[in-house]
């Protein structure tokens, strides 16, 4: 995905830190305010925001083995793993707090075994339609479905070679939004106050597409590299409908993600676009974190992440599905352009 851009007043931006602040009180017990207390500080000045991050101690624990010899991690990480919750992170202030805490230090978050296999294979067969009929009205528009946001369509964007991003049959269609239900106490508990869903669209990458280059879907909120970083303000959701595999001759990629970048890509005017020096740009030194995953999993991510997908080397289409959240005062304006699909005027001559 591109990215999105939109400037609040400070007025605003205070009302957002002291948001994250009070969030301490609400909703969770007295335990859980004191430890999330102890996670992060929350200073609000008249000049702006202070958004201060103390990390506490974690036990690393192994949970289950993935096929091919991954194992799901819980509760912590190395270095170079993406965290893995259980879904008993759905209930309970502890596990709650637990994502919360992950997102905030590493941007990034994997809930496992939310959806269930009945429902992803039934979205799967649609997602495969839907692609198809896409693809077939693009390039019936066109001629050739180009690579690049300037060739793209409100509805659908080549994003590179071989890794399309559709909203069309996909955003707002009932048969895929029944997923919220299953994981909206975990954006509720993200944003913990008002927020909306931006669109909800798939990613679909073809056998033989390549390596990414790095990017982030979402620019801070404040250009100033001297900001503090503030609360997320806008969230992915990754639903993949197939496993997802990131290393061996028959990978088919998935993401991989520069954990805890959040905190280092506010300033990059030019975060959005793809490029291959923004991770050593922005000083990121540990080694980056692929996305390993079963179908039904949840990845959750802060928009201001540095990430790229991986090259599809299987010999099957990637479709994953995702949905886009932000506060509400927040309008993504960048991701997709304004002509349709669906525009008469657009039709090949």
């Amino acid at each position: 995905m591109a990215a999105a851009a939109y400037l609040p007043s400070l007025e605003r931006a205070q009302t957002l830190a002291r948001a994250s602040a009070t969030a301490l009180s609400r909703s969770c017990s007295a335990e859980t305010r004191r430890k999330r207390g102890e996670a992060c500080r929350v200073e609000v000045s008249m000049a702006g925001c202070d958004f201060a991050t103390r990390k506490g101690g974690r036990k690393w624990r192994e949970a289950a083995a993935l096929p091919g010899g991954r194992r799901w991690f819980s509760g912590g990480r190395t270095s170079s793993q993406i965290r893995v919750l259980d879904p008993s992170c759905m209930s309970g202030d502890g596990m709650r707090m637990k994502l919360w805490e992950t997102l905030q230090e590493d941007g990034v978050c994997v809930v496992k075994d939310v959806l269930s296999s009945s429902w992803i294979e039934d979205r799967l067969r649609s997602a495969e339609e839907k692609f198809d009929a896409c693809i077939s009205l693009a390039t019936g528009q066109q001629g050739n479905f180009e690579v690049g946001i300037q060739h793209g369509f409100a509805e659908a964007v080549h994003r590179a070679r071989g890794r399309y991003d559709i909203l069309l049959g996909v955003n707002g269609a009932r048969e895929f939004l029944e997923a919220e239900s299953k994981f909206s106490p975990l954006v509720q508990h993200v944003f913990d106050s008002e927020h909306k869903l931006l669109f909800n669209g798939m990613l679909y990458s073809l056998p033989g597409c390549s390596e990414q280059a790095w990017h982030a879907d979402g620019e801070h909120l404040f250009a100033s590299k001297d900001h503090p970083l503030l609360p997320l303000h806008c969230l992915n959701v990754f639903v993949p409908l197939v496993d997802i595999v990131s290393r061996g001759v028959r990978a088919n990629g998935g993401t991989e993600f520069c954990l805890g970048s959040h905190r280092l890509t506010c300033g990059q005017e030019d975060i959005i676009w793809q490029s291959p020096q923004h991770k050593d740009t922005i000083g990121h030194l540990e080694p980056p974190a692929p996305l390993d995953c079963s179908a039904g999993s949840i990845v959750l991510f802060d928009y201001r992440v540095l990430h790229r997908g991986l090259a599809n080397l299987s010999e099957h289409a990637r479709p994953i599905l995702y949905f886009t959240y932000a506060r509400s005062w927040f309008q993504d304006v960048n991701n997709f352009p304004a002509r349709s699909l669906l525009d008469d005027k657009n039709e090949k001559k």
